[in-house]
């Protein structure tokens, strides 16, 4: 395996295409959904991060503007076989770093209720009651961003 790099991509592109197509074999397929029959026009507006192993996308994070202060993180998503090597844990880095340079005080996602630890582990808390998206049990969560130091990497 190469060394894992993260950086953005732009809607549309074979690359976004890419994303997307790894997007639903990992958060709708095995959940009986199909992305590609969803409403995806936020993309357009947001800021698609991915991991790279050399030209090949292997994780994915689209992040949106709520408003002046808040960041949306959503549609995390990794390799299956890659999951657990801090992939998801380098992108989030990479998209708090991404929203405290546009002004951002805080970043928040609807985290599944099975990705709940994931978000635990980088300092997000739990903000709320349990709720049902899309079929499945989610849970808000949220972190601080203003004023986090740049720890992401390449």
């Amino acid at each position: 395996m190469e060394e894992i790099t993260i950086r953005q991509i732009k809607y549309g592109t074979e690359q976004y295409k890419e994303s997307f197509e790894l997007r639903n074999s990992v958060l709708g397929i095995p959940f009986g959904l199909n992305l590609y029959e969803l409403d995806m026009s936020c993309d357009k507006e947001g800021v698609l991060i991915c991991a790279f192993n050399g030209s090949k996308i292997v994780g994915t994070i689209v992040l949106l503007s709520v408003d002046k202060d808040t960041a949306k993180m959503r549609q995390v998503a990794v390799t299956p076989i890659l999951q657990g090597q801090k992939i998801g844990a380098r992108m989030a880095q990479y998209a708090e770093e991404i929203a405290r340079e546009q002004g951002y005080k805080r970043i928040e996602a609807a985290a599944r209720k099975t990705a709940a630890g994931f978000y635990d582990k980088l300092g997000y808390k739990r903000e709320g009651e349990e709720f049902t998206q899309v079929g499945l049990t989610h849970i808000k969560v949220v972190k601080a961003v203003d004023g986090l130091a740049g720890t992401y990497g390449s």
